[in-house]
């Protein structure tokens, strides 16, 4: 996991997360986005957490684990919140996230 923020700039609405391609895939997660520029909050700067994609790290805390497996179930089939990146969801990599890919996380 990368522990230093990465500041990035944006004129339009912030996204939920950004992905960056160079030596290794990395997920940005935005954490927090304090203050306000004078021309207004689109126009602030915005703080992102840098972690290694991980397939299976549906909740993106470093770790696969049975939360990760709770979160696809909770997603699935009572209407919880998404995961910030769906290809971490995909755990068994059959390009579609269902009840297999919780199943293949335990």
């Amino acid at each position: 996991m990368i522990d230093q923020p990465a500041i990035v700039k944006r004129n339009r609405a912030p996204a939920r997360n950004l992905v960056l391609w160079g030596a290794t895939l990395l997920v940005a997660l935005l954490c927090r986005q304090e203050g306000t520029a004078q021309d207004g909050a689109d126009n602030a700067d915005q703080y992102f957490r840098l972690v290694q994609f991980r397939r299976g790290d549906v909740n993106i805390d470093g770790s696969v684990d049975v939360s990760d497996a709770l979160g696809i179930f909770n997603w699935l089939f009572l209407g919880g919140a998404g995961t910030p990146c769906e290809n971490a969801a995909d755990s068994n990599k059959d390009v579609s996230i269902d009840l297999t890919d919780g199943v293949h996380i335990l």
